[in-house]
């Protein structure tokens, strides 16, 4: 898990995240997706489990917030100055039938 996380992390962040000042940062988020992989097994298979599911909502709060700290999610990659501008596929739909209606109205 947490190596996928690597590279879906450096794949989608490589217009702003630096490897030489960012990679540890990103190995810390890797190794608590890694953790988190495993404490969720722990809670899933022991409903008794209660320090465990603590432990797991802990851990998802820490990888939340070095997700934010990489701008991995919007409000942060724009805080971040970086956030992304891309036309959803409604709107060229929608822009290609007014296209077409203003030609054939010509």
């Amino acid at each position: 898990m947490g190596t996928e996380l690597w590279e879906r992390v450096w794949l989608a962040a490589a217009a702003w995240l630096k490897p030489q000042a960012d990679a540890e940062s990103v190995l810390l988020l890797c190794e608590a997706s890694d953790e988190r992989t495993s404490l969720r097994y722990r809670v899933m298979s022991d409903p008794d489990a209660w320090r465990e599911r603590k432990a797991l909502r802990d851990l998802e709060k820490q990888i939340q917030s070095a997700l934010g700290e990489l701008g991995l999610n919007p409000v942060d990659r724009a805080r971040l100055g970086v956030a992304e501008i891309r036309e959803n596929d409604f709107a060229k739909l929608h822009a290609k039938i007014a296209q077409r209606r203003n030609q054939a109205q010509a």
